[in-house]
């Protein structure tokens, strides 16, 4: 097994997915909590990355609370050495979900220097710090292709104070929408998306969906059957991050 605990009454599940766990840790006795120590095989679950951001992985906790003991869960905590995952005062008869992930630097740096000229079109000249959210997202990886602003070809806007630029993986797209106008006046921004070409439409019925997500900006919207995407209120030199991703 590759994540393990000495614990007789911790119990723990997990699921992987390239670069990423997400671990269930479970308190069976019903009376006492517990500070239960996680062993990490991360060579085996391919978090072992040669040229990782953090070492030896980043660890989150998914749940910061719940209806039966409220307030904030203590965040878990990762020895840099071993690897071992402490999930501090695990509540009885209560299951917490830990995320771990890890990032390596050459695709991270690559990122956030694509959206610093993103930025920079936008007359922000600051260099870019990649939001965590997208790093636990999945969206930025080896295999992630980066389209430029003004190249993009399967999502489009009328609007020419509106510029485009995409970064795409097979189940997702990152939209960056740049408005480069200088008016005063905030814009509701429509942008035109070709989901077939983009490999995002559902194919299975009831089993297949997609959702949209904001990681800079308010939520936007979707109407699926349109094919457009609605960015409401843009102000001048404003940019948002939207990503759309097929379940």
């Amino acid at each position: 097994r590759e994540i393990t605990c000495d614990d007789p009454d911790v119990l723990v599940s997990y699921w992987k997915l390239p670069g990423r766990v997400l671990a269930l840790a479970f308190n069976n006795d019903g009376k006492q909590a517990k500070s239960p120590v996680l062993t990490v095989d991360a060579k085996a679950l391919g978090l072992a990355a040669k040229d990782a951001l953090q070492t030896p992985f980043t660890v989150r906790e998914l749940r910061g609370t719940d209806g039966l003991h409220p307030g904030q869960d203590p965040a878990p905590t990762v020895d840099p050495a071993t690897g071992a995952v402490t999930v501090t005062d695990l509540a009885p008869h209560t299951a917490r979900y830990i995320g771990l992930r890890v990032d390596e630097k050459a695709p991270v740096a690559e990122f956030q220097k694509q959206l610093s000229q993103v930025y920079a079109r936008a007359g922000i000249d600051a260099d870019q710090a990649t939001p965590d959210d997208l790093l636990d997202y999945g969206m930025i990886t080896p295999a992630t292709r980066f389209t430029p602003l003004c190249q993009v070809k399967h999502a489009t806007c009328e609007d020419a104070g509106i510029e485009l630029a995409m970064w795409q993986l097979p189940d997702r797209i990152l939209l960056a929408a740049v408005n480069t106008s200088d008016d005063a006046k905030p814009r509701n921004v429509s942008v035109s998306l070709d989901l077939d070409a983009l490999k995002l439409k559902p194919e299975l019925p009831w089993q297949e969906f997609i959702r949209v997500r904001s990681f800079a900006g308010p939520a936007p919207k979707l109407d699926y059957y349109a094919q457009t995407l609605a960015l409401s209120g843009m102000k001048a030199k404003e940019v948002r991050l939207v990503a759309v991703r097929r379940y």
